[in-house]
């Protein structure tokens, strides 16, 4: 899965036993944001979250359950 946007960009991991992950690069911080809520959003049902020590200015990794 990769999704773009003018601002944002969201490109799906290899799964890793339980859980999807998914790294968040931004054009600029405020689009990091933008791509972060997207995503946490979405997958809100999943218990997606941002992975500790992942966060950097443009990019971010995400963590959530493959099934609910």
């Amino acid at each position: 899965m990769k999704t773009k946007t003018s601002e944002y960009e969201i490109f799906r991991m290899p799964p890793d036993g339980r859980y999807i992950r998914a790294q968040v690069v931004g054009e600029t911080p405020a689009g990091l944001d933008a791509g972060r809520s997207a995503y946490l959003r979405e997958f809100s049902r999943h218990e997606a979250r941002v992975e500790r020590g992942t966060e950097t200015s443009l990019t971010c990794i995400i963590r959530r359950r493959q099934s609910c």
